[in-house]
């Protein structure tokens, strides 16, 4: 969904290609599209819910890829349930009426998880200048009142929510 993020050359069999930097510099000197290349490299980079990006991250191991999003310059896909350590698929949570968020069958608390998620994506987000998020709207972490919502809406991201 989002575009390649790295500068990096081009590889073949993990062996960095000789002599062809990388696919962005052939397309500036081929298509005479400079002005519009060093736009989307000046571009604020913009945190976006990995699912949504079309990676299979979600509780159930599956996505909710918006195509939609195709449009974004420079967006980093990160899933904080994922950063807290928890597999994919893994047990379905809800947050509680005081915030805590607790797994589906097995009642356990799983709130200290989430936070160490949420803190790993706020500190991803100011070592790296990221102002703006698109998180998944309902979602324990990422909704509306979620826990790395929340966070980092307290932090000075501003914070859109997509369903």
């Amino acid at each position: 969904v989002c575009q390649r993020t790295d500068r990096g050359g081009e590889t073949e069999g993990g062996k960095r290609l000789q002599g062809d930097r990388s696919g962005w510099e052939k397309r500036f000197r081929e298509t005479g599209d400079q002005g519009k290349t060093r736009q989307k490299m000046k571009s604020k980079p913009i945190l976006v819910s990995a699912c949504l990006t079309g990676l299979p991250c979600r509780y159930d191991g599956t996505d909710k890829n918006r195509r939609d999003l195709e449009h974004l310059p420079f967006c980093i896909p990160l899933c904080p349930e994922q950063l807290a350590g928890f597999s994919t698929p893994r047990e379905p949570a809800e947050q509680d009426e005081k915030g805590r968020v607790i797994r589906l069958y097995s009642q356990e608390d799983v709130t200290a998880a989430f936070q160490r998620g949420a803190f790993a994506v706020l500190e991803y987000c100011r070592t790296r200048g990221i102002k703006k998020a698109l998180l998944k709207g309902g979602s324990p972490s990422c909704g509306k009142g979620g826990v790395t919502a929340d966070l980092l809406e307290k932090n000075g991201v501003e914070v859109e929510y997509i369903d």
